[in-house]
């Protein structure tokens, strides 16, 4: 059959067209894959799977996935003639998978950071992996719905509540000492439901003391928001027992949601967290990519001069992690790492 050269635009308009509708339709369809929790449930999981990855074996982490990012290093912008602003390195052919790099006056500066994160990789040693815990990831997705409204323009680390990652990790779950505590204040309340509590202040921190009806006293330090709440709300004394200038608090106690209240105003009893650390990063990867440029990030951690985020990653010491994963049009992804020295109980109530 002969085909005209009427007949050829023709067919060429209409594949044009159905390439469109195509190319149109699968950017859809990718935009409601990304949205989907499901989706993010999944790119958790190849995170936690990367972390592990990178914690078994520092040295050939390095090897196998940052040194050959050194090749694919990019000038921003291209044109030599201009002002130099960042490099970037890209994780695959798609130019959303990069990692920008702001350090230094050039390129070279650029590969310096690489190459510094090599060297640390390399002298590691081999760690435990870590262990997925419940409340961790509930506290880490908390926290990375939280950050999607604002969260980069707060101060690092504070959510919408105005807490530190304690503080909020402490309202998903606690450690078994934790809970012996809270037990044994609760015995503490009164007929009439309220208890008496003191804080005292040292240098920046706020300590909350227990005074045991058999004598003595224990001390811990508690978050800020604890500390000014007893505060404001008490009256100076000298804290009894342990002789230093403090504040004292008649509250009325929900022992059912551990709230603590005065007048108008509650707080929650502060939990006792283990050591932890907090990581979050956010921007735009694609899906097949978000889990490995999430964590790469955090390795290199371009801008950060002490390096916490890497640090966290390879802190010995910790055992259990949490991952949350969220994704908008405005952020891109949105991921967030919990990870405390003990294992933690779920609590009955969060928020």
């Amino acid at each position: 059959m002969v085909i005209s050269a009427h007949q050829r635009s023709f067919y060429s308009a209409g594949t044009f067209l159905l390439c469109l509708v195509l190319a149109q339709w699968s950017y859809a369809e990718q935009r409601v894959q990304l949205s989907d929790p499901a989706t993010w449930r999944e790119i958790e999981a190849e995170m936690f799977d990367e972390i592990n990855r990178l914690r078994r074996d520092p040295a050939a982490y390095a090897v196998d996935t940052l040194e050959p990012l050194k090749a694919t290093l990019k000038r921003i912008p291209k044109n030599p003639d201009e002002p130099y602003e960042a490099s970037r390195i890209f994780l695959s052919k798609d130019p959303i998978d990069y990692i920008e790099i702001p350090e230094g006056e050039s390129t070279e500066e650029a590969l310096a950071v690489i190459d510094e994160a090599i060297a640390e990789l390399k002298e590691a040693s081999k760690l435990a992996e870590l262990k997925r815990s419940e409340p961790l990831d509930q506290s880490a997705r908390w926290f990375s719905t939280d950050f999607q409204q604002g969260g980069e323009t707060r101060e690092p680390h504070i959510d919408s509540l105005d807490r530190l990652p304690g503080a909020r990790i402490s309202t998903f779950g606690a450690t078994t000492r934790a809970l012996a505590q809270w037990d044994r204040f609760a015995t503490r309340v009164n007929e009439e439901g309220r208890a008496t509590i003191y804080v005292f202040k040292k240098e920046e921190d706020y300590f909350f003391v227990e005074l045991p009806a058999r004598g003595g006293y224990r001390y811990r330090s508690v978050d800020e928001a604890f500390g000014k709440f007893v505060a404001e709300h008490g009256i100076e004394v000298t804290v009894p027992r342990v002789d230093e200038a403090g504040f004292e608090l008649e509250v009325a106690v929900d022992v059912e949601t551990r709230t603590l209240r005065s007048g108008e105003t509650s707080i929650r009893y502060p939990l006792q967290v283990p050591a932890h650390g907090e990581n979050v990063v956010w921007g735009p990867w694609s899906r097949q990519l978000a889990a490995r440029g999430l964590v790469c990030w955090w390795i290199l951690d371009p801008g950060v001069p002490d390096r916490g985020h890497r640090h966290t990653l390879l802190e010995p010491t910790i055992r259990y992690c949490g991952l949350g994963c969220t994704w908008s049009r405005r952020k891109g992804f949105v991921a967030t790492f919990d990870a405390t020295v003990e294992e933690l109980l779920p609590l009955d109530r969060q928020r």
